[in-house]
């Protein structure tokens, strides 16, 4: 298990834990902030990720252009929108 270190006299960080799991190849990982998920209807969320399955940038700025352009109570939503995009990729073997 890895330790953070302090970050400074007022506040040191806790315990962070590490770990690895394999992604398969050609398959996604999205990571998003509620500024994301809560302002974006699955059945539009699922229809961006099926237009940019293939280029994780311009998913993870569909996604937070989608986040930006909802309103909440009539009024624009006003919170973070963050997205990560990971696509595994393959990796040619190692030539000799």
């Amino acid at each position: 298990m890895a330790h953070a270190a302090e970050t400074g006299p007022l506040s040191p960080l806790g315990e962070a834990a590490c770990s690895g799991a394999p992604i398969p190849k050609g398959r996604m990982v999205i990571l998003t902030s509620d500024g994301v998920h809560d302002q974006i209807d699955p059945t539009v969320l699922e229809a961006l990720v099926q237009a940019h399955q293939t280029d994780a940038q311009a998913l993870a700025e569909a996604l937070v252009a989608a986040a930006e352009d909802g309103l909440e109570d009539g009024q624009p939503y006003r919170d973070d929108a963050t997205a990560v995009v990971i696509r595994s990729l393959q990796i040619p073997p190692e030539t000799e």
